[in-house]
């Protein structure tokens, strides 16, 4: 038995992946690498490589922009809020279409960023004395003082309030 093929029935193993799934893995990506123009491949590579490190710095620059943020005039906080929930919508959908590790991982370490943007947009108390059904801390949530006196909040409630008409017209349709 080869060293690698070895090495990775080990690493199988460990990870609980059947023998039978790996066997597959390997015919498929054998395939893959005789069935396919080299060009192409490469091309794909240099192409993955580039998206990576775009959406690394697109992360980075994310994360800088709102760490010296000191106003949140001119932000929506409610954007936020829909960007967590779509976050979440798409690391649901991956996870649930066993997509590539590092789809998951980009997908979520997105959506983590998104929930940590809300602790910069709002202010969140938990109150362990004021318990809902005996167990659960009540939670409360305020915007931030720069929120609350800039002319941004209405521009944001009325923005999302045609945003909902219009998606509820286009879902009643």
């Amino acid at each position: 038995m080869y060293v690698s093929q070895k090495a990775q029935s080990q690493w199988s193993s460990y990870l609980g992946e059947s023998a039978e799934s790996t066997n597959h893995d390997q015919d498929t990506l054998k395939q893959t690498l005789i069935e396919t123009n080299p060009y192409l491949l490469g091309l794909t590579i240099v192409v993955s490589l580039v998206h990576t490190v775009f959406e690394f710095l697109a992360f980075k620059n994310d994360v800088q922009f709102w760490r010296s943020r000191k106003s949140l005039e001119g932000l929506s906080v409610r954007s936020i809020f829909f960007n967590v929930f779509q976050s979440v919508i798409v690391v649901l959908y991956v996870l649930d279409n066993d997509t590539n590790i590092m789809v998951v991982l980009s997908c979520a370490v997105g959506l983590l960023i998104e929930l940590w943007k809300v602790t910069k947009v709002v202010d969140i108390k938990i109150d362990r004395t004021d318990l809902l059904l005996g167990l659960i801390p009540k939670i409360s949530i305020k915007d931030k003082s720069t929120y609350v006196e800039s002319a941004t909040r209405q521009y944001d409630m009325m923005a999302f309030k045609y945003l909902s008409v219009a998606l509820d017209r286009k879902s009643g349709s």
